[in-house]
């Protein structure tokens, strides 16, 4: 899981992007571990969370 601006999302292959949810933030990213650019900070996730994020 990724937490970014929303211009950071330019920056990410979307082929890599599982879900994304905007906030007023930014954006919460799920991309596939193998594919974050370098330099992105990820953050831990629980199975919950993933599968809440994939179910929407």
């Amino acid at each position: 899981m990724l937490k970014i601006r929303e211009d950071d999302l330019e920056a990410i292959d979307p082929a890599a992007v599982i879900a994304k949810k905007s906030t007023g933030y930014g954006a919460e990213v799920l991309v596939h571990k193998d594919m974050i650019p370098d330099g992105f900070v990820t953050e831990k996730v629980s199975a919950e969370s993933i599968m809440v994020a994939m179910a929407k």
